[in-house]
This record gives structure tokens, C-alpha cells and sequence, in this order.
């Protein structure tokens, strides 16, 4: 300790002698002088060692303890405790201060405690010092306590010190250094005594471990001896047993070290516990459980070395408690049970090493505990708790459980119990239950170990043998108790699944085969509830992946839909398979929660121990797979077609969450496979084939199959296979041989892969009568799918294909010779099923082969033949049924039916490997191959089976054409003589000069190539559409491809293109239509694009639109017209770039044009639902303007005329009644709409003003459309309209924005105005409709300007424009001024009209044209006459109004013919009769807007040419103000004024003032009306704060008036 803390102990013992000495002055003062001489010496100590030196030191506090004075004693403990940290004290003192603690406790309680709080750290400080004597004294200070006349805390304190020092007791070793000072003659550090180790012989001791051995004497003897350091008297035996088994559980080494300590266990220790445990007539629970508890810690691994005999005879006498015999009290029964279950696995391993393994000369405890523990567990006091069944159940509220079976605290925690509390007799069952559980669990561990370690298993394996009888006996007991809870079953299938796996790990095949087979019996056999009759729901139909097509099978590769004509035959063989099988029902699916959890915990098993599982093993584990799966999943939708008849069994009700964690499992079993080494997978793989070769040939009836009854009903031991998944280990096997790909790949040669490969054949290739056909085809699937598995490994171990192609295709080659060698003789094998699953099987290996060749064609190089040989196979299957002779006509139609069907597959397949093939290796072939692969294709193309595969080989055909173009370049280019071309005018001719052998190079070419082009027309000849639009696609593709390596064109034009002119035939096919023509418009734009010369190709061209016009003409098929008009929209766009083509003579414009100009624009049946509709075709000839428009102003054709007729088609298109579908204009123009403004814009560069005037209408005109047209197609088109249909009713509310946006934008200074006024008025018409509307559409980019504000804007700058350039022309023109003004005040009317008030956001935009309009209206009111602006004035009176009318202003105005009768009724109006009203009147929206109207209200008043008509407005709306407030504020008294209100009648009484100074003379005289209401308000006017103010003012331009 350091000197501050010297300096701290110091400082706190010179106030304790202080306090000494004052407290001892007049009774004691040998303690003050002695107080006094300590302090003195205390002043010279400058560490613990100088206070050491000084004896006399501690004289005053030795002095005071025996003084009797409580307070002189407690300042004495204090300082013995502080003295107490550090060693301070002499050794020669140590014995006094003991004394002195010694006579303190007989003191008062407080002062025994402060010993008993002393002496531990006293003890461990001075222990080397505290030997002999001085350990009786400490040992005394505690017994002395112990006395009952003491208080229980003192003797509680007491018993807890004395165990802490006797602990610290036995941790003294005798080599600590001894720190007593060298003046001290008492200790001898070297001192030496000698302790019996046996009953003989004696080994010699330290001081310490003397001490250790006499203080374990004493606590181990029945009474005090001589030589005793502790007297027992006063210990009483529960404290004594304490002590003991504290000693037993923290001095566990000091036991196993001395020898002296184990004889004194051996000879006092263990018989003092037997005593107390044995003895009948101790009822003293308490004492018993302290017994206990010191045995508990006896019986331990490193005790049993020298402890064997006496724990055999404890344990033995512990096992004796439970046996019947014993007429134990059940609390003892219950201690045992609770001292067992804390044994650990490694305590039982080591009792039966030293005890069962020994023999004759130990008893075997171990096998003896668990035969009495399986006893008791069988006895039939446990079994009615128990309830036993036959199959795995639980009640509905269990017995036994983890909650209400234990008790709250065991008896053996129950330290302070007299008498033993009353327990439920189940928790004895919860013992049992947890001792087997955890014995079986703890296993596995230790095993795993124990193989970690490489240690020897040999001793382990005995004991796992010797126990399995009463472990597997014990958990099977619990396993069919229905009594347990869910928590308590799980830790059993825990334990159950622990001791399996052990024994799988210690290769104990009988015992893994017992277990296995209870997995069996207590999955698979269930209890029977309800009706096995019932419909099945499947719930869990959705929770079928990978796994539940492992466990049921899928139904989707089952056979195609090509049965579906299969004639009467067949369907009464399909009646007598199912006859022959139908008895009675199937077997209930009953599996519920526990089920679950032991299949998972099997599951689990197998993952952990799958590889040392042997071939019965697996065999089992797999059937018991297989009828859970059918509990789970139900039949296979194999069987279930096969018993449609017969009602499902109702589905068991399992969570989603256990089913999800079955496939989890499923999926972890799989990966473990991986890591199997060749004869583990062979075991597995050979179980599966095995059991899989007996479930496809399972004769049993449906009803007859249940899991424990053989073929003839009988019971038997072994698990059956499940007869209604039967195909559940074929698809097992293919999930494991897929997953095992990688391995066959590397073992490829061995006898694995061949296994599986023989079984598949074998299966394939056998036509059995007892074998369903689809599971032949099942069988088929997953072989190709291993195939394919086996080649995917290839890729993912980065290895060549080369490796494994020959064993993959010898594979599927093996699988197609196998199915051909089968043939075809009569029409059995059609009926049964067997062709037509052949036919599939032959399918499904030719798709594999397509593939293989799609992912390793590349690498593909031995196995070609092998190829060609499967591609082959179905033309030789097709010839092998024509040899098939019926007599029966409508058989054989049958039959040709079923077999058309397969062909037509076949066919498919075949043909895509071939198109495969094609693909990948054409550029290897020659070109004389080229003519063999031309007629090969037009045969796929005429076949007739498929339409798909015709498509498809036309489509070759361009292949074709670009290998041939690819080989044009290496030609030699010898010139040779045309005529041979020119008399060829068949593809015989050209297959002469092809095969010829005269023939150059390059006249092959182009034979071949001319024949390809012919051959590929001849494909047109067909009724299937789609084959004739895909010959004229490929056909002109081919044709625009080959444009540099074909002969002259002229020979092209007359052999090929002529004759496809002069065909009309398919005009009404859109296909053909829009193919034809598009191809014809890049043949004459490249080719016939130049009109020079006396004709040119004009006459080509002239034919060729006429083309055009009879096909737009003819045709009622709106979908080729369209496709007409597309291709002209192309062509115009040709000849107005001008860019691969010469301009067109005039003749040939006006051609197009009247083709363009007649077409009927027509509405059609909305009701016909086709692909297009005049509406496509509509839009495709308006987007075909801006380009036929170019062509009319360069040949001078577009005047004003023309220009009307234009825009009439454009007003006929734009009004269609009926959006396309999916299509709506609210947002933005339809794709019709926005094709008409952007034709419109294309009048833009005409500088011709009637024509922009004529485009300015037509664009207000469809501003118009939404407050117009929509209302009139809604009026006549909705009621006859189906409700899908009219959500498609144009709103124009897009097109009408654009439009006016178009117009505002459009427009500038026009000349000739008065040539057009007409059209003029009719735009500010139309843009005055759209302001009244107040429409809030708003499409611009920044969303602030509305419709309604743009068309105001837009009529605001028409209107400016227009008068500002006229010149007085216009406003000479009464007429037109007329009709304007009218229209304009009705803009601003409508822009002050309250109708919109809802719209509170318009108020800016409504001050803000008002404000344009109201200058225009100032600076132009001369063309303005008296009836207009009196109806403005109106409306702005109106307007002006902040607050609604009330019931008497509503009386006044409808009992007035004219305002100034309102004026006079207002000023005359009864104030003393007639009360107002305390309540708000309802404020008007707009208070803004309202404000500016009042104040141009009062403007105009002042205005000379305007105040005599405002006049009446202006007096009214004074007086309505005036009247309002003198009524409402006689009656409101000093209720505060709406300030609105306030500002109302300052803002007229001060218009008042300002108007009345613009009167003069009689004018003035009609203001004095108002004169009354100015009297009124006076004495209510210090209601407003500027009231008085303005009446003087008012009183004195009255009293002047």
C-alpha cells in the first residue's frame, strides 16, 4: 500500500484515538494514556510496516474491548477493522486481538456483527499468523454465535462467516511464506505434523494443511475432541451439511490433491452423509435436501477416482430410493430424480467406465439406474399420465408439461423448507422425461468429440449398446403418450434424433435399424378422423416448387393435349383399367404437427448421417418419404386421373411456416448428397431404383394399400411402398442425379452412371400392361432432364464438352433405339396409350438434342451422325404408320387422327434442330447443296401440320439468300449471254440451267438465286395467311439483299415483278397489302426513280398508284387501307425530300392528290372491334399532308380553293367522335388531333393572308370543340354506346389549348381584314365562348396559364391589333363594330360573372384581364353605344357587392322596376320599425376582384362620359352600404364591426366626397338623395374610427351643394 493511503489509515486512526481518549477521561484512564502513547507512536509511523514494529500500538483498542463501554468498543471495531486491510498488527498481538473479538461477542447484536463483518478480512490478511490456537479462537468467534438465544441475523451472519473462513481454510497451501516476525516464537514456518492417509499409514503435513485435516475432523465427527480447532456444539446439522457442500463444491482440487482429505471423506464424511440420508427416522426435509446437495457435489468425474466404493454404495442407495420396494416418501423420490437429471452425459459415461465396465467387482450402476428408472416409468401410476396410443397424439390440453409439470423452484433449491412441499405427481414424469431426453441428446455430442479427438470408441459404443434397450424403450413410451405439450415432444424428437445419429456414427446397424423403423411406425401410422371421402381442398396447392415435384410428381410434362379425338376404343380401355383398380377409397391423410417434426428431425438424420446409411436403411427412409409426401401433397395428379370417380381425402391442415421448413430441409438433404462418396451414393442411388422398379409395377388396388399391410391385407412389420405417388422415387432419383451431375462428370466410367442409364432404358422400353403410360413418359422427363443436368455440369466445372458429349448422346441415342425397335403392328398399342407416349418420349429426346446443340453445338466433333440419326427419327416413325392397314373406316380415322397429332410435334421438333443446325453450319456447305436446301424448305413450308414450322421455313430462306450473296464476292465474273434468262420463265427452266453441267459459276449463281426467288413466291399459293405474308416479307428481303448480284433488271422485272402486278388476288389480306407495297416502294424508288425522257416511267408509275387507288377503293378491310396509306405517306415523304428521286411530273401529283382528297372520311361501327379503324386510317392520311402538301406549292397546285378543301377534311377529321382505345385527350391532343395541328402548321410558309385567315378560324374553331361538338356527341353517341366505350368520348380539352396556344402565337397584322371580317367576328366568337366557359384546362409548361385565360389574352391582343392598324376602316364598318362590341362586352362580362366563384385561384388572372379589357374598352369607348356599356355597368355593380344580399335588400330590389326607385326605398327605409341584424352577412368569394370592381364602379362614376349612366349604380351601392350598417349597428350596440365592413363604408363615403366633386350645378342636385341616410349615420358613427372625419366633409358638400 503506498504512503497516501499510509497517510488516509493514519489520519482515521488518530480520530478513533482521539475519540478514545476523550470518551475514557473520568472512567478509564489507562485507556486515555494509553490512547495518548499510541497516538505518539502513531506520529512516527510513516508505513504499515513501521506501525508493525510498535506492540503497544493497538493496547488501547485491546483495552477498550474489555471495558464494557459500547461506544469505546464500536470506535475499538473500527479500528481493528481498518487495521484489518493491511497487516499492522504484530504477530505476538494476534492472540489478544482474537480474545478481544472473542469477549465482543457477547456483546450487544450490533457489536457481533461488526465482528462477524471483521473477521474475513482479518482472517485473509494476518492468515499466515491465524494457525493452531488462533484458528479456534476465529472458528470460536463464529460458533459462540451460533447459540440459540442470539438473533436469526446474528446466527444467519454467523453460520455464512464461519463457511467463508473454513473455505479459506482449505485454499491455505502449505507453501505460502509465513510473514511472522523473526521475534516470534510461536510459529514455525518449517513446521511439520503427520495426518493419516489410510487407517495405517500416515504422510507428513504443513501447518496449513494440519489445520485443514483437524477442522474437516471436526466437521465430520459427532462430537467436540480433544485436539478439536472447532466446536460443533453449537452448529447445528443443517448449518454443518452447508458447510460441507460448500466445501465439496468450491475445494474440489484440494480434495484431489491430499490424500489425508479423501481417507477423512472415505471414513467420516461419506457415512455422516449416509447417515443422514438413510436414516428413517429423520423427517427434517431441510436436513435431507442439505444431504442431498453435499452428495450432489460428491458424485463427480474427479471424485469417483478415489471415492469408487463409497459413491457405489451412495448411488446405489439413491437408485434404491426409487424402486417400489423402497416405500420412499415421494419427495425423496423426486430429490433423487431431480440429483439424476443434473448429471451431465460425461458423469454417466464415467460411472459406467468405473462401475458397469469393470465387472464382477463393481455393481453395474449404470444400466441398474436406467432400469429402475424405466421401471418407474412404466408402472401404472406414471401411465395414466401418461395416456398411451397407438399413433402419435395430443390432447387438446396436455398433462405434462414444460410449464405446468415443473415446479416453480426444485425440491433440491428448497434450502429453507421444513417439510417437503406437495408436487404434482407429473413433475415425476417431467424427471423421467428429462433424464432420458438428455442422456440421448448429450450423446451425440460427446461421439462427435470423441471422432474430433480421434480417441477410442470402443468403451463409448458398450455403453451406447448396453443403454439403448432402456433409452430406446423410454422415449418410445413418451413418443406414444398423448399427454405431452408441443415443447416437450420437440426436445423428445431432439433427444430421439441425437441417439440415432449416434448410432449411425458408431456404426451400430441394429440399433439404426430400430430406430429407423419406430421413424416409421410413428410418421406413418396415424389415427383415422372423419369421412376419408371428402373432397380435397389443397390448401397448400401453392407450396408446390422442386420439392412437392419430387414428393407427387408433375403433371405438367404429362402428355400433350393431342388425345383429346381419341376414338370410343380408347376410352373404354382407359374404363377397364380403371375398373380393375377401383375398390374402396383412398387411405386418410391424417399428419399433423408431430408428424412433422419427427419426418423433419428424420430428415435432418439422414442429412447428418445420410453417407453411412445402408442400403435398407435408405430403402426405409425413402418409403416413409413417400407417404408423408402423400399425407402433404396428396396423389400424384397421375393417379388422380386415373380415379377421377373416386373422392380425394381431405388435405391435413398444416401451416405454411412447417411446410416451408420441410423443403428447407429437402433442399439441405440435397447439397449433402454432393459430398457422398462413391459407395454411399451407390447405396443410396440403388435403394431408389430398387424400390422405384417395385412402385411402378405395384399391383395394389386403390383402398387396399395401407402402410403396414402387405399385397394380401396381411399386417406386416416392414413398411409398403405408397401405391398413389408411385412415381415419387423416379423423380427422387432425378432430383439426386441432377444434383449429383458434377460427380458423374468426373466418374463417368464407372458403374454408377451406367446403373441409373440401364434403369431408364429398361423402364422406357418395356410396354407393361400394369404401368400407367404417363409414368413412362414421367420416366422420360427425368431421364432428359439428368441429360441435360450431366451437360450443364460440363459448363460449370469449365471443362471442354468434348469430354462428355459422346456418353450424353449415346445416351439419348440408346433411349430413341430402344423406343423405334418397339414398332408398330396393330392398333393396340394406339388404344392403350403406348404410341402416344412413345411419340412423347421420342419428343422430349429431340428437344433435348436441340439443347445440347443450342449450348455445345461449338464443341461438338464425334457425335454427328448420332445427331442426324435423332433428327431423322420422326420421318421414319410417319413411314412406319403409313404401313398401318385398318379395315374399320371410322378406326382407321381415329387412329390417323391420334397419329396426325403426334407427327405434327414431331415435325416441329425435327424441323427447330434443324433450323438449329441450319443457323450454326450452313457457311460450311457447297453451293450445288444450296438447290437440295431450297426444296427442302419449300416442303417444310407446304406441310400442312404446322403452320408455325411454314413460317418458319420461309424465313430460312433468307438465311439462304445471304449465304449465297456471301459467296458472290469470290465469283469469277465471266460474262455469258442473258437469253437463257429471258426464255426461263418456270423454275424448271432454271433447275436446267442449274444442273447443267455447262453452266459457269456464275451463271449458277444466278440460276440459284432466281430459282430461290421463284421457288419463294410459289409459297404465296396458300391459303394460310400467315404464310402468305411471310413468302412476300422474306420474298422482298431476299430481293433488296441480293440488288447487286442479281442479272439485269429487266429480266427481273419480267420474270418476277410483272407477274405479281398483274395478280389481285389477296387485296383484302392487310398483311399481303402493306408487305407488297412497301416492298414495291423501295423497288420502284431504287430502281425506277428517274423520269427523264419522253415518258420516262411515268407509265410504271401511273400503274402502280393505280395500284393504290383500287385496293384504297375496293377494300372494306379497314386494316389494309391503313396499310395503303402508310405506304403512301412513305412514298410522298420520298418525293418531297427528293432525295432518291427525281420530282414527279405534274400528272402524277394530281394523281395523288385526288387519291389523297376522295377518300371517305366516315365514322364507323365503334361496337366492331377490329385491329384498325377509320380513326388509324384517318390520322395515317392526314400525316400524309405536310409531304403531298411540299408537292402542291412546288407544282403551283395549292391556291385558296384547294386550301378549303383541305381544311374541310381536317374539321371532318378532328371531330371523330370516339378516342382510340386505351387513349384519352385530357392531358394532351390525341394522336388524330395533334396529326391535324401539326398539318395545319404546314400553311405557315403560304403568305397568301385569306389563307391564314381561313387557318386562324379553323384553329379557334377546334379551340371550340370541348363546349360544342362534345356536348353533341355525348347527346346522340353515349346512349347508344356501351359503358366500356364511353370513357373513349373525346373531351377536346388538349387539342382545344394547343389549338388556342396555336392561334395566340399565329397570329399577326393580316391585310385585307375587311375582306375576312366575317371570319374574324367568328374567331373573337369562338374565343368569347371560350372565356364565358371559364375553362380551368391548363397545359403549359409553367401550369399558370389556363384555357380560358389564354383564348382572353388572345381576343385582348386580336383586338388591339386589329383597331390599331385599321385606319378607320373598320370602325366606319357598323356592322362589324356592332357584332364585335357585343361580343367583346360578353368577354367581360363573363370574366366578371360570379358563376366561377368556387375557383378561388382565377381571381388574378380575373383582375388581371379585366384590367386589359376595362383599357380598351377607355380608349376605344366610342364604338362602345349606350345599351353595351349600360349592360358592363351592370355587371360591374354586380360584381362590386362584398356581402350577399339579405331578406330585406332582397324585397327591396324585386319591389323596385328601376335603381333609382332602390335609391329612394333605401334612403326612405323605417330604421325604428325595422331592425337589422347582429349576425355577419355570408362574405362573397373574390374579395380582390370585388374590391377592383367597386373601385372602377366609383371610377366610372367620375368619368364625364360615363357617370350619367353610372349614376344610378353608384347611388344604389352608397345607400346599400349606408342603410345596411345604420340598421345592423342600432341593434349590435358595441359588438365589434367586421373590418371588411368598415373599409366598405369608407371606400364609398370617400367615393361619395371624390364623385360629388366632379357635379356642378343641377347634376349635383341628385346626390342630395342620399342626404337622409348621411343624417342617420351620425349619431352611430364613433362606431368607425374614420367616420367622423369623412361627415363633416360629406355635411359640408351638402350644406354648399
Amino acid at each position: 500500500m503506498n504512503n497516501d493511503t499510509f497517510y488516509d489509515l493514519a489520519k482515521k486512526l488518530a480520530n478513533d484515538l482521539q475519540l478514545l481518549a476523550n470518551d475514557s477521561k473520568r472512567r478509564n484512564p489507562e485507556i486515555r494514556r494509553t490512547s495518548e502513547k499510541s497516538f505518539e507512536i502513531l506520529k512516527t509511523c510513516k508505513s504499515h510496516q513501521d506501525l508493525q514494529r510498535h506492540p503497544d500500538f493497538i493496547v488501547p483498542f485491546l483495552l477498550s474491548c474489555s471495558s464494557k463501554n459500547v461506544k469505546l468498543i464500536f470506535t475499538s471495531m473500527q479500528s481493528f477493522q481498518r487495521l484489518a486491510v493491511e497487516t499492522s498488527i504484530p504477530n505476538s498481538r494476534i492472540p489478544q486481538v482474537l480474545d478481544a473479538f472473542i469477549e465482543c461477542t457477547n456483546l450487544s447484536s450490533e457489536i457481533q456483527l461488526k465482528v462477524l463483518q471483521i473477521l474475513p478480512v482479518f482472517f485473509k490478511t494476518y492468515s499466515s499468523f491465524i494457525v493452531g490456537e488462533n484458528v479456534k479462537k476465529v472458528l470460536a468467534c463464529c460458533t459462540n454465535l451460533l447459540q440459540h438465544n442470539n438473533s436469526s441475523i446474528v446466527i444467519s451472519s454467523a453460520s455464512a462467516t464461519l463457511q467463508q473462513l473454513i473455505n479459506s481454510i482449505f485454499e491455505r497451501k502449505d507453501c505460502s511464506t509465513n510473514h511472522a516476525s523473526s521475534n516470534d516464537g510461536n510459529t514455525d514456518e518449517n513446521e511439520k505434523f503427520n495426518v493419516l492417509k489410510d487407517n495405517v499409514t500416515t504422510i507428513t503435513v504443513g501447518r496449513y494443511g494440519y489445520d485443514t485435516n483437524i477442522v474437516f475432523t471436526d466437521l465430520c465427527s459427532a462430537e467436540t475432541r480433544p485436539n478439536s480447532l472447532l466446536n460443533i456444539k453449537f452448529i447445528s446439522a443443517e448449518s454443518l451439511l452447508e458447510i460441507l457442500e460448500s466445501i465439496f463444491l468450491n475445494q474440489r482440487s484440494c480434495f484431489c490433491e491430499r490424500e489425508d482429505l479423501q481417507f477423512i471423506l472415505r471414513t467420516k464424511a461419506v457415512p455422516l452423509l449416509l447417515r443422514q440420508i438413510s436414516a428413517q427416522q429423520n423427517k427434517n426435509f431441510m436436513i435431507t435436501v442439505r444431504s442431498y446437495r453435499a452428495a450432489k457435489y460428491l458424485i463427480n468425474v474427479d471424485f469417483i477416482q478415489f471415492l469408487a466404493v463409497e459413491l457405489e454404495v451412495i448411488i446405489s442407495f439413491f437408485n434404491h430410493i426409487l424402486e417400489k420396494e423402497s416405500g420412499s416418501p415421494t419427495w425423496k423420490k423426486i430429490l433423487t430424480l431431480e440429483l439424476f437429471s443434473g448429471f451431465s452425459f460425461v458423469l454417466w459415461n464415467t460411472i459406467y467406465e468405473n462401475f458397469d465396465l469393470v465387472g464382477k467387482n463393481r455393481k453395474p450402476l449404470f444400466i441398474t439406474i436406467l432400469t429402475t428408472l424405466q421401471k418407474n416409468l412404466h408402472s401404472k401410476q406414471y401411465t395414466n399420465y401418461l395416456m398411451p396410443s397407438s399413433v402419435l397424439a395430443s390432447k387438446e390440453t396436455p398433462i405434462i408439461s414444460a410449464e405446468a409439470s415443473q415446479v416453480k423452484v426444485p425440491f433440491l433449491e428448497l434450502v429453507d423448507k421444513q417439510t417437503a412441499p406437495v408436487a404434482d405427481q407429473t413433475y415425476e414424469v417431467f424427471l423421467l422425461f428429462k433424464i432420458f431426453t438428455s442422456i440421448s441428446s448429450d450423446s451425440e455430442v460427446v461421439v462427435l468429440k470423441l471422432l474430433q479427438n480421434k480417441a477410442s470408441l470402443q468403451d463409448f459404443t458398450k455403453m451406447i449398446i448396453a443403454s439403448f434397450p432402456y433409452l430406446f424403450g423410454s422415449l418410445r413410451t413418451f413418443f406414444h403418450s398423448s399427454t405431452l405439450d408441443v415443447v416437450l415432444f420437440r426436445s423428445l424428437v431432439r433427444g430421439f434424433q441425437k441417439l440415432t445419429h449416434t448410432c449411425v456414427l458408431l456404426k451400430i446397424q441394429s440399433e439404426v435399424d430400430k430406430s429407423l423403423d419406430l421413424f416409421s411406425r410413428l410418421i406413418v401410422l396415424n389415427e383415422f378422423t372423419g369421412n376419408s371421402g371428402a373432397t380435397d381442398v389443397h390448401n397448400n396447392s401453392t407450396m408446390l416448387s422442386t420439392i412437392s415435384e419430387t414428393l407427387i410428381g408433375s403433371s405438367n410434362d404429362i402428355s400433350s393435349n393431342d388425345n383429346e379425338n381419341t376414338s370410343e376404343k380408347l376410352s373404354n380401355n382407359n374404363n377397364n383399367i380403371e375398373a380393375s383398380y377401383t375398390r374402396v377409397s383412398y387411405y386418410p391423410r391424417v399428419f399433423n404437427s408431430r408428424n412433422i417434426d419427427l419426418f423433419k428431425a428424420l430428415i435432418s438424420l439422414c442429412v447428418s448421417s445420410g453417407a453411412n446409411f445402408s442400403s435398407s436403411n435408405w430403402k426405409l427412409f425413402f418409403k416413409i418419404y413417400q407417404w408423408c409426401a402423400y399425407y402433404i401433397y396428396g396423389p400424384s395428379p397421375m393417379f388422380q386421373e386415373l380415379y377421377v370417380s373416386i373422392p380425394l381425402p381431405p388435405s391435413p391442415d398444416l401451416p405454411k411456416p412447417s411446410l416451408n421448413s420441410i423443403e428447407n430441409n429437402f433442399s439441405k438433404f440435397l447439397e449433402s448428397t454432393t459430398k457422398y462418396a462413391e459407395i454411399s451414393f451407390k447405396n443410396m442411388v440403388g435403394a431408389l431404383i430398387s424400390e422405384s422398379s417395385q412402385a411402378l409395377v405395384d399391383d395394389r388396388k386403390i383402398g387396399g394399400c395401407k402402410p403396414f399391410e402387405d399385397e394380401e391385407g396381411l399386417e406386416t412389420t416392414e413398411l409398403q411402398i405408397c401405391t398413389y405417388n408411385r412415381d415419387f422415387y423416379l423423380n427422387f432419383l432425378g432430383n439426386v442425379s441432377e444434383v449429383f451431375a458434377t460427380r458423374f462428370f468426373r466418374i463417368f466410367e464407372t458403374n454408377t452412371w451406367n446403373i441409373i442409364l440401364d434403369y431408364f432404358i429398361t423402364e422406357l422400353s418395356k410396354r407393361r400392361s400394369n404401368t400407367l403410360p404417363e409414368e413412362r413418359l414421367a420416366v422420360a422427363n427425368v431421364f432428359t432432364e439428368i441429360i441435360k443436368a450431366i451437360a450443364n455440369s460440363a459448363d460449370e466445372n469449365n471443362n471442354n464438352f468434348d469430354g462428355i458429349e459422346e456418353h450424353v448422346m449415346k445416351a439419348l441415342m440408346k433411349l430413341i433405339d430402344s423406343i423405334m425397335s418397339l414398332g408398330l403392328t396393330n392398333s393396340v398399342d394406339v388404344y392403350n396409350g403406348n404410341i402416344n407416349v412413345e411419340s412423347d418420349v421420342l419428343l422430349q429426346a429431340l428437344r433435348t438434342v436441340k439443347d445440347l446443340l443450342d449450348n455445345y453445338g461449338d464443341y461438338l466433333n464425334h457425335s454427328w451422325s448420332s445427331v442426324f440419326k435423332i433428327i431423322d427419327c420422326p420421318f421414319s416413325v410417319i413411314n412406319d404408320t403409313k404401313s398401318l392397314e385398318i379395315q374399320d373406316k371410322e378406326e382407321q380415322n381415329a387412329i390417323t387422327d391420334i397419329l396426325k397429332s403426334k407427327h405434327k410435334s414431331m415435325i416441329s421438333v425435327s424441323f427447330s434442330v434443324f433450323k438449329l443446325i441450319s443457323d450454326d453450319f450452313l457457311q460450311t456447305l457447297h453451293l450445288k447443296h444450296i438447290k437440295s436446301i431450297i426444296d427442302i424448305l419449300v416442303h417444310f413450308a407446304k406441310q400442312t401440320l404446322e403452320l408455325n414450322i411454314s413460317f418458319t421455313a420461309i424465313s430460312e430462306f433468307w438465311i439462304i439468300g445471304d449465304y449465297l450473296r456471301s459467296l458472290y464476292e469470290a465469283l469469277p465474273k465471266t460474262k455469258y449471254s442473258l437469253e437463257k434468262f429471258s426464255s426461263s420463265k418456270n423454275v424448271e427452266d432454271l433447275a436446267t440451267i442449274i444442273i447443267s453441267p455447262e453452266s459457269s459459276d456464275l451463271e449458277l449463281y444466278h440460276a440459284t438465286l432466281l430459282y430461290l426467288l421463284k421457288r419463294l413466291l410459289s409459297c404465296a399459293n396458300d391459303t394460310r395467311l400467315e404464310v402468305i405474308d411471310g413468302t412476300m416479307v422474306t420474298f422482298f428481303r431476299v430481293l433488296a439483299a441480293q440488288d447487286s448480284c442479281l442479272p439485269s433488271w429487266d429480266i427481273v422485272y419480267e420474270i418476277i415483278l410483272f407477274p405479281l402486278l398483274d395478280s389481285s388476288e389477296n387485296s383484302e389480306v392487310p398483311k399481303f397489302v402493306n408487305t407488297t407495297l412497301n416492298g414495291l416502294n423501295l423497288v420502284y424508288l431504287s430502281h425506277f426513280a428517274e423520269f427523264s425522257g419522253e415518258r420516262g416511267n411515268t407509265d410504271k408509275w401511273l400503274k402502280f398508284i393505280s395500284y393504290y387507288e383500287i385496293i384504297l377503293k375496293n377494300s372494306k378491310n379497314y386494316d389494309s387501307k391503313f396499310n395503303v396509306l402508310i405506304n403512301l405517306k412513305t412514298l410522298l415523304k420520298k418525293f418531297s425530300s427528293h432525295e432518291e428521286i427525281s420530282f414527279p411530273p405534274k400528272e402524277v401529283v394530281m394523281k395523288i392528290f385526288s387519291l389523297w382528297i376522295d377518300y371517305d372520311i366516315i365514322y364507323t361501327d365503334f361496337n366492331k372491334s377490329v385491329d384498325k379503324s377509320n380513326y388509324d386510317c384517318i390520322q395515317e392520311l392526314i400525316s400524309c399532308y405536310p409531304s403531298l402538301c411540299k408537292l402542291l406549292e412546288e407544282t403551283k397546285l395549292l391556291d385558296f380553293e384547294v386550301s378549303e378543301k383541305i381544311v374541310r377534311v381536317f374539321t371532318q377529321a378532328i371531330k371523330y367522335p370516339l378516342l382510340p382505345q386505351f387513349s384519352l385527350d385530357k392531358a394532351k391532343p390525341s394522336s388524330l388531333q395533334s396529326t391535324i395541328l401539326s398539318a395545319l402548321e404546314c400553311f405557315d410558309t403560304i403568305e397568301d393572308s385569306n389563307i391564314k385567315i381561313l387557318v386562324l378560324w379553323e384553329l379557334s374553331s377546334i379551340s371550340t370543340l370541348p363546349f360544342n361538338v362534345k356536348d353533341t356527341i355525348v347527346k346522340k353517341l353515349a346512349p347508344k354506346l356501351p359503358n366500356n366505350l364511353k370513357s373513349r368520348i373525346p373531351t377536346f380539352s388538349a387539342v382545344s389549348y394547343k389549338a388556342c396556344a396555336l392561334l395566340n402565337a399565329k397570329f399577326h397584322a393580316v391585310a385585307n381584314v375587311k375582306d375576312q371580317d366575317a371570319k374574324f367576328l367568328q374567331i373573337f366568337k369562338n374565343l368569347s365562348d371560350i372565356i364565358l366557359s371559364k375553362s380551368q384546362s391548363d397545359l403549359s409548361e409553367e401550369k399558370n396559364c389556363k384555357l380560358w385565360v389564354l383564348a382572353s389574352k388572345t381576343f385582348h391582343s386580336i383586338s388591339v391589333e386589329i383597331f390599331n392598324m385599321d385606319n378607320g376602316a373598320l370602325r366606319t364598318d357598323s356592322s362589324f363594330i356592332t357584332n364585335f362590341t357585343d361580343i367583346f362586352i360578353k368577354a367581360v362580362i363573363g370574366i366578371l360573372e360570379r358563376n366561377n366563384d368556387s375557383v378561388q385561384e382565377d381571381e388574378a388572372e380575373e383582375i388581371e384581364q379585366y384590367a386589359l379589357y376595362r383599357n380598351f374598352l377607355v380608349e376605344n369607348i366610342d364604338i362602345f353605344s349606350k345599351e353595351t356599356l349600360e349592360l358592363f355597368i351592370s355587371r360591374l355593380w354586380t360584381r362590386s357587392f362584398f356581402y350577399e344580399v339579405n331578406e330585406i335588400e332582397d324585397q327591396i330590389i324585386n319591389g323596385c322596376k328601376s335603381l333609382n326607385d332602390v335609391v329612394i326605398k333605401l334612403t326612405s327605409f323605417d330604421f325604428d320599425n325595422l331592425l337589422g341584424s347582429c349576425d355577419e352577412p355570408h362574405l362573397l368569394p373574390k374579395f380582390n376582384l370585388t374590391l377592383y370592381s367597386l373601385k372602377d364602379l366609383l371610377k366610372f362614376s367620375e368619368n364625364e362620359h360615363m357617370r350619367n349612366l353610372c349614376l344610378p349604380f353608384f347611388l344604389s351601392r352608397v345607400a346599400f352600404v349606408l342603410r345596411r350598417f345604420i340598421s345592423d349597428e342600432r341593434l349590435r350596440i358595441r359588438k365589434p364591426i367586421a373590418s371588411i365592413r368598415k373599409n366598405e363604408l369608407l371606400w364609398v363615403l370617400q367615393g361619395l366626397i371624390e364623385v360629388s366633386s366632379s357635379f356642378h350645378g343641377n347634376d349635383a342636385d341628385k346626390l342630395k338623395v342620399l342626404y337622409p341616410l348621411l343624417l342617420e349615420i351620425i349619431p352611430v358613427s364613433e362606431r368607425v374610427k374614420d367616420l367622423q372625419r369623412l361627415l363633416p366633409q360629406l355635411s359640408l358638400i351638402y350644406y354648399v351643394k
